[in-house]
């Protein structure tokens, strides 16, 4: 199987990567830097995902000159953005965050579509900080709510695929290190957060990664353009 990941050099992306690779499947990765991973049926293209061009060209070596096309993609890159009120939150600060979680995997999407290219199974990874609106989480929480917008609304499109925005859960990234910095009184929804590091209910990449492959069949049983916590799941791994 060819899988296209984006962010795939850190976190969730970087869990993927390995065991997707260490299955026997090809990884087509596409970060702003190269992953730590090295493996002959690993492919990876740096790239600023801000710029469209580059987005652009880099899916075409991908696909065209590795000769790989994707049967599976995550859009898994992000950015947290600051963790303050929404008064506070400047607008630039609102538009990266947009830009790099919601809008650059527009311009991927688009770019299937134009290129007639229907992947069987496309996964957005979103946060349940997309539906529970909590304080501090301002344009973290705005862009993963739009992203499972345009995963529902994109559903519509790509007929011959499956879509669904996926939202993983706590995962032990370099994310929750950022947030394990803020405070817990000042934002109280983080307390949990901030409880959960160091324990099974703060799992490793990895770990995150092979539930969600383990889970791919039953994704597909879910309404294309779906929002689902893998943590409702009742199979771990």
């Amino acid at each position: 199987m060819n899988v296209l990941i984006t962010g795939h050099s850190s976190g969730i992306g970087a869990g993927l990567t390995k065991v997707l690779l260490a299955a026997g499947n090809h990884v087509l990765g596409l970060s702003k830097s190269r992953g730590a991973e090295t493996h002959p049926n690993l492919y990876q293209e740096n790239v600023d995902l801000q710029n469209e061009s580059e987005v652009s060209s880099a899916l075409s070596r991908l696909v065209y000159e590795k000769l790989k096309k994707p049967d599976l993609i995550f859009l898994n890159a992000g950015v947290l953005g600051p963790i303050a009120s929404l008064q506070d939150t400047k607008s630039e600060e609102l538009q990266y965050v947009m830009q790099i979680n919601v809008w650059a995997n527009k311009v991927i999407l688009d770019w299937f579509l134009n290129h007639k290219l229907s992947p069987a199974q496309i996964i957005t990874i979103s946060s349940g900080a997309a539906i529970r609106g909590n304080f501090g989480w301002s344009s973290y929480a705005l862009s993963k709510s739009t992203l499972n917008m345009l995963t529902q609304l994109y559903a519509h499109e790509f007929k011959n695929s499956h879509l669904l925005a996926l939202a993983p859960g706590y995962v032990d990234t370099k994310m929750q290190s950022v947030l394990r910095t803020k405070s817990s009184s000042k934002f109280p929804s983080l307390k949990s957060l901030h409880q959960a590091h160091g324990t099974a209910h703060m799992p490793s990449p990895e770990t995150i990664a092979y539930k969600i492959i383990n889970n791919l069949a039953e994704f597909k049983k879910l309404k294309s353009g779906s929002y689902f916590d893998l943590r409702t799941t009742k199979s771990s791994g």
